[in-house]
């Protein structure tokens, strides 16, 4: 008797909830112009924000978090690491769909070249594209690179040897180089250009990340919306940077790659 109670119990409480989320998703069809369905995937989304093609969460979470931006004031996007091939980069399709001005930094004078390209081929803006090796510190620093800069090689270039070394242990067969190069703190770049008030940090620093981030993260700047690649992070650095992160406010996409983070408040 108790069982057949709890059942009917929970049946009832099932068809309220999915009767609830129903009238939620009738009133926004109606009233708004946000129109919800459902993928054979089973996500749902707003077709107004989301890009064509696109239906993979990460993607989704973050054009959702650019748009709200966008609506509060968009206040600057800085990417550090801003060269490398089209298909590595996974913010230039939203700096492309919405004309973000942005702040393209990166060392490599050919591929932030190139970059410029791709983006000023598709919109015009007020974006910058600044040569400048970019770390926690000002300081002289090793830049690692192949001879050979073709498109594919040239995203390998990194100031951290460990990093740059585990890369290229897949092409064996090419010519290794180095420089020394004088590097700018993560600090003087986002006062110099953002005034420590930026609505998107993006960092993919080939084994910089980590020092870049947890330099900012003691500063106390804190970007609206963060994404960096956490390929080359421990398990003791990722802990630390959620922790960080979520103790100010910040709600985390959670991605074997990127880890994307927008801040609540």
């Amino acid at each position: 008797m108790y069982l057949k109670k709890s059942y009917k119990l929970k049946r009832s409480l099932l068809k309220s909830l999915f009767l609830f989320i129903s009238n939620v998703k009738n009133f926004l069809n109606k009233h708004t112009n946000i129109y919800i369905y459902k993928k054979k995937n089973n996500v749902t989304f707003n077709p107004e924000l989301i890009l064509q093609g696109v239906n993979d969460r990460k993607s989704a979470f973050l054009e959702l978090a650019i748009h709200k931006e966008l609506s509060n004031g968009w206040k600057g996007l800085i990417q550090i690491g801003a060269g490398g091939p089209e298909k590595a980069d996974f913010l230039e399709k939203f700096v492309i769909k919405y004309n973000l001005d942005s702040y393209f930094i990166d060392g490599d004078k050919k591929t932030l070249h190139l970059k410029s390209q791709r983006i000023n081929n598709r919109v015009k803006n007020n974006s910058k594209y600044i040569n400048k090796w970019i770390s926690a510190e000002s300081e002289k620093r090793t830049v690692y690179k192949f001879a050979s800069q073709n498109e594919n090689l040239s995203g390998f270039t990194s100031l951290s040897k460990h990093d740059f070394l585990k890369n290229a242990q897949s092409n064996n067969k090419e010519k290794l180089l180095n420089e020394t190069v004088k590097t700018i703190g993560i600090i003087d770049i986002t006062r110099e250009y953002c005034n420590n008030n930026i609505s998107l940090l993006a960092l993919d620093c080939e084994g910089l990340d980590f020092e870049i981030l947890k330099k900012l993260i003691t500063h106390k700047i804190f970007p609206q919306i963060i994404v960096v690649e956490i390929l080359n992070f421990n398990d003791h650095q990722i802990e630390y940077v959620r922790k960080e992160l979520t103790d100010n406010k910040y709600i985390i996409y959670p991605d074997i790659s990127d880890m994307i983070a927008v801040k609540l408040f």
